[in-house]
């Protein structure tokens, strides 16, 4: 009897070095990708995805001991051009290339600017978060199961979009820009970007056009990517968490006093 509880008193001790060694390995390696990739200093959203992709390939029993590092982007559309910032009341005036063309100054808020502005979002957002290629947001959804969220939505809101000192303005055709525009030195279109192969379960022209067609109208109250110039928009990384078949990932816009129709969950 002795001897077998020395047996798993043994079997639990080297359970535990097991575990500390792996944890330790999954640290070390965690910390040579920051150093290879030199975090931190490559720009806001190179740390973002850097520290998502870290996230994912450090998960031990279902979480991560890093958090993401991504901060959200402000971006005022003025009547003659438009800045960016990581704080709402410190933007800078940006240069920007709707149709290819860089303009830091226009004589006219246009459909192609204000769409430009949102496909860059869009894009930066989609690019920060790997593109869904694979997992994001990885904690295992057998554990949130047990606290009811595993079949909860989730969002990461990556930028706001607001309009100021444009008075009752509507901007419009925001998916032919998509389908009919490329950004800036790629060969591809914003909509070819979005529609790539992806470990999600629908594609963005499967999503808008049918499994969330309901869904992204009733928060556009039926008028889909019609920009209204007194709202505030919000650029999200969405995830629809699936216990069954594959998750749902797209990036989405939409009017930031709608979030909580499509959002159950918001991540930082």
């Amino acid at each position: 009897m002795k001897h077998l509880i020395l047996t798993k008193k043994s079997q639990m001790d080297t359970t535990v070095r097991l575990s500390i060694l792996l944890i330790a390995a999954i640290l070390l390696f965690t910390v040579l990708i920051l150093i290879t990739t030199d975090y931190g200093n490559k720009g806001a959203t190179e740390t973002c995805r850097t520290s998502v992709l870290t996230q994912k390939y450090t998960e031990v029993f279902g979480s991560s001991p890093i958090s993401l590092e991504c901060e959200r982007r402000f971006i005022d559309i003025y009547p003659d051009h438009v800045e960016l910032g990581y704080e709402p009341d410190k933007t800078k005036k940006i240069n920007i290339y709707p149709n290819g063309k860089k303009i830091s100054k226009y004589k006219e808020l246009t459909n192609d600017i204000v769409n430009y502005v949102v496909a860059e979002e869009m894009r930066n957002c989609w690019y920060q978060f790997g593109e869904a290629k694979t997992e994001i947001f990885p904690n295992d959804e057998s554990k949130l199961d047990i606290i009811g969220l595993s079949d909860d939505d989730i969002c990461f809101i990556c930028s706001e979009i607001r309009f100021i000192d444009v008075k009752n303005k509507e901007y419009e055709g925001l998916v032919d820009y998509l389908k009919n525009n490329y950004p800036k030195d790629a060969k591809y279109t914003y909509w070819d970007y979005f529609n790539q192969p992806s470990v999600s379960e629908y594609n963005m022209q499967e999503y808008l056009f049918s499994k969330g067609k309901n869904d992204m109208n009733k928060v556009w109250d039926n008028e889909i990517f019609k920009f209204k110039s007194e709202k505030i928009y919000a650029v999200t990384f969405y995830k629809d968490y699936d216990t069954v078949g594959k998750s749902e990932y797209q990036v989405l816009v939409m009017p930031t006093n709608k979030l909580d129709e499509i959002c159950e969950i918001l991540a930082s």
